[in-house]
């Protein structure tokens, strides 16, 4: 808790017509505790947030306003974080891919694919992607008419 939640205090307290006496006769307290509160020298406890939550009319999320927005922000730059680890893993893919003729043409749907999903470097792998592509199906077309294209034209010389 920061002075974000103090300030909360104090702005619930003058918002409602309260004095720092007024609020520590509702809760039981003495008035030193509710201004420890509100100097940030110390914090309630679970039930004294509760009994302010209700002496106020807000929710106990209401107190953390403030830290529910850093939470937020934090869970948003891990977001950022698995989306741009996610871009540099395809972009890895097609540049491998780039190197495993023919297997590539394999692999290289599967990364387009994904990079649909992906907002990072979406054009860098796609470039990457359909460079393997094409050079995965000439490396392709190479080794067929090598292995197999050969041995058909082979075989029809000396049928003739």
């Amino acid at each position: 808790m920061n002075n974000d939640f103090t300030g909360r205090l104090k702005e619930l307290r003058q918002e409602h017509g309260f004095s720092q006496q007024d609020v520590a006769g509702m809760l039981n307290l003495s008035r030193q505790a509710v201004s420890k509160w509100e100097n940030g020298n110390s914090y309630p406890d679970i039930e004294n947030l509760r009994l302010l939550s209700d002496l106020y009319s807000v929710p106990l999320d209401d107190f953390f306003e403030d830290q529910q927005a850093v939470i937020t922000e934090t869970a948003s730059d891990a977001s950022i974080s698995k989306v741009r680890t996610k871009s540099y893993l395809l972009l890895l893919g097609g540049i491998i891919s780039y190197f495993i003729s023919p297997a590539g043409l394999l692999t290289i749907p599967v990364i387009l694919y994904l990079t649909k999903k992906a907002d990072g470097l979406r054009l860098l792998i796609f470039t990457v992607s359909i460079i393997a592509l094409v050079a995965n199906g000439i490396d392709a077309y190479y080794i067929w008419q090598e292995n197999i294209g050969g041995r058909l034209v082979d075989v029809e010389l000396i049928e003739k």
